[in-house]
């Protein structure tokens, strides 16, 4: 991996990122690591929009599981007002980011208090016809987490211990964690503090984004999700709906989503060019990614504080895709 690992030091010397840490696995688990600038692997990292995979759509998954959701419930099911053009949104249209709701909305501006956000959401309204296009929208996946914590009658951070961290066992990895190595994600945010400003107004619970992890606990995560939902004995997702997730469930021309997956098609994808077609994975804003290669089940997660410096540091958006190249390559032919 001597390339990958000259690779990770130029996003140093570039200014791509701080500091990061990568794990590389397949089926049979981790077999790599690697930690760069002034990254260790006991970090842990604000990671984003990986929430919504590692928490909402785990949670979402287990209680379709369990008998008490379905991918075809409706809003309506769940919330009593709700406008009539979004009353047949389903579950399975928020997860595939097909619903309608805008990519966002800055929440404590348009509400008095975090139980509102639900009602403000649905007050702006949708951008355009439910099932037409695909915009990645978290407003989607807030609404998600607050049907989350009605149908599992308790907050989302309590549902992500129980339906995930414990089944995992995971123990670097929750909202609000206390005490631990947290990675400063922005110098002028303090070390543990959410950079997502939705999920900040929400107290650190939300459906979209706030939780926290580390290399190790997202490597076991992944490594699951490359075994199809089967991890150290344990049949965590039934195969069926774990196959369910990887279905291209975006109206034709659209980017490729599957149930809370990115899919990687025919056009860019941050898993680069070497990972196959149908290769699923997710992004998280602050510099965090896990992605899947559907052929061979290589897994690679990287996390970085990309954003430390700036928001507007849009550097790693290429390095990603140059790193997963350089990394099936060395795998392949190095």
């Amino acid at each position: 991996m001597e390339k990958v690992i000259q690779l990770l030091e130029e996003g140093v010397k570039n200014g791509v990122y701080p500091g990061g840490v990568i794990a590389i696995g397949n089926k049979e688990g981790e077999f790599f690591r690697h930690a760069v600038g002034d990254a260790t692997f006991d970090g842990v990292y604000d990671i984003a929009s990986l929430t919504k995979v590692v928490s909402t759509t785990m949670i979402t998954l287990q209680f379709i599981q369990d008998g008490k959701l379905s991918l075809y419930d409706k809003l309506q099911d769940f919330f009593e007002s709700v406008p009539s053009n979004m009353t047949q949104i389903t579950i399975l249209d928020l997860m595939t980011h097909r619903s309608g709701l805008p990519a966002f909305h800055d929440l404590a501006t348009l509400t008095n208090h975090p139980n509102e956000v639900v009602e403000a959401i649905f007050h702006k309204g949708l951008v355009y016809e439910t099932n037409q296009d695909v915009i990645y929208s978290c407003m989607g996946f807030i609404v998600l987490g607050r049907i989350l914590e009605r149908v599992g009658k308790a907050p989302l951070n309590e549902l992500f211990e129980i339906y995930v961290a414990k089944p995992l066992n995971l123990s670097e990895t929750g909202y609000a964690l206390e005490g631990v190595n947290f990675v400063p994600t922005s110098k002028d945010l303090a070390p543990g503090f959410i950079h997502d400003p939705n999920a900040r107004y929400l107290n650190g619970v939300s459906g979209n984004a706030g939780l926290f992890s580390t290399l190790s606990d997202l490597s076991r995560v992944t490594c699951m999700l490359a075994n199809r939902g089967e991890f150290e004995n344990l049949t965590y997702i039934h195969p069926t709906l774990f196959e369910s997730t990887l279905v291209n469930y975006s109206p034709k021309g659209c980017e490729p989503r599957g149930i809370g997956f990115s899919l990687k098609g025919e056009d860019v994808c941050p898993c680069g060019d070497l990972f196959d077609f149908g290769s699923y994975g997710h992004t998280g804003f602050t510099g965090t990614s896990l992605w899947v290669d559907s052929k061979t089940g290589t897994y690679v997660v990287f996390l970085t504080n990309r954003v430390y410096e700036s928001d507007m540091n849009t550097k790693i958006i290429r390095f990603r895709r140059l790193l997963h190249n350089c990394i099936m390559n060395e795998l392949r032919w190095g």
